[in-house]
Formats: structure tokens, sequence, C-alpha cells
């Protein structure tokens, strides 16, 4: 298999979405990142070792403070700069939209060797 995937889980609480997430995780050929969405808010406080980067040693393991922080401010929306102009961000943004810099899920499918990633966010920001 060639083509890489991202599967994103949506439910509310309480409907089988962790169990759906922990089942499809177990798979060899996917990692489960689990809700994902919430690591920006982890890593703004400065708590690497909270919640879901507890569940996983594969954030600590795979990431250093800064890789860290560049990764949340992707899967957030956040500014890349604040002193740079959105509409020249925008336009950089997409000339290197395949870009491991700013497409968080290409860095994912690099450190987790995998076909197929599991995203069980409950909901983006």
């Amino acid at each position: 298999m060639d083509h890489k995937k991202v599967i994103f889980i949506f439910g509310i609480g309480r409907s089988g979405s962790t169990l759906l997430d922990l089942m499809l995780g177990s798979h060899p050929q996917t990692f489960s990142l689990g809700e994902i969405s919430k690591l920006p808010k982890f890593v703004k406080k400065g708590k690497r070792n909270l919640a879901a980067l507890e569940e996983s040693r594969f954030w600590i393991d795979n990431f250093d403070e800064a890789e860290l922080k560049r990764f949340a401010a992707g899967i957030s929306n956040h500014r890349l700069n604040k002193y740079i102009p959105l509409k020249i961000e925008r336009f950089v943004r997409g000339l290197v939209g395949k870009d491991n810099i700013l497409n968080p899920y290409t860095i994912l499918f690099e450190k987790t060797k995998t076909q197929i990633l599991v995203d069980s966010s409950k909901y983006f920001p």
C-alpha cells in the first residue's frame, strides 16, 4: 500500500469513538494519534507530560521541544509569525502546501512509519 491515509473519527461523548479509535489503532499498519486536537493546549501551557502525552510516549520520544511547538502550531492553525502580514503568510503556505513544516500529518507519517493514521479528535479548533 503506497497511499497514506488519515482516518478522522468524529463523535459526541460516549458514542463509542474511543473504542473505535483503539480498535483501528491496534492494526499493525495504523497508528492512533488519540485526540490530537488537544495537543496545542498542552504545549501552550508547557505541560508535555499530561493527558494524551502520558498515554503514549510517542510525543516525548519523537519530538523535541521546538518540534513539538511547531507541530502544535501547525495543527491549531496559529500564525507562524505574528510580524509577517497574513497575506504573505497565506501565499507562502500556498507555495509550500505539501511541505513537511506546514503539513503536520506528513511529519507524523515520517515519525510513525505507518500507512494509516487515526485521529479521534472530537472537534477541530
